[in-house]
């Protein structure tokens, strides 16, 4: 893929975004990462972009953040023609069954468990890499 893929990183921890952004920075996909901090600062940020079509390719998205949280955000991107095409990967915490299982029912593309420690971390990004590049179909 030699175009850049326009990535949306919603996650309200420092080091969870700097892990991410780095991994993907040095992965295969040639990311161009903009981060948000919480799902209302995310939304504001895609309807600004709606308007001047430059809307991200992939959203990464957290589930538990201030103000608008992940299954917030799923919500108000469904009520948005434009904005629901985007395929959204959850990158969250949570492994338990009732928080994936709602994620998928409100939308999510993919739900990868963040786990722990360093490499296990970079490992779950990277899987997001494998979808895109090798599973995902997309224009």
């Amino acid at each position: 893929m030699n175009q850049s893929i326009k990535i949306l990183l919603i996650d309200d921890n420092l080091a969870d975004v700097e892990l991410t952004k780095e991994t993907l920075v040095e992965g295969r996909l040639n990311a161009d990462v903009f981060t948000t901090w919480n799902g209302a600062e995310a939304l504001d940020y895609l309807q600004r972009a709606c308007v001047d079509a430059a809307l991200p390719d992939l959203i990464l998205l957290d589930l538990n953040m201030p103000e608008l949280d992940g299954p917030g955000l799923l919500v108000e991107l469904a009520k948005h023609e434009r904005l629901r095409t985007i395929p959204v990967i959850m990158l969250a915490s949570s492994d338990d069954e009732q928080d994936i299982a709602r994620s998928y029912a409100l939308g999510a593309a993919y739900y990868v468990t963040k786990p722990l420690g360093f490499s296990e971390f970079q490992r779950s990004v990277r899987t997001v890499e494998d979808f895109w590049l090798g599973l995902a179909s997309h224009v």
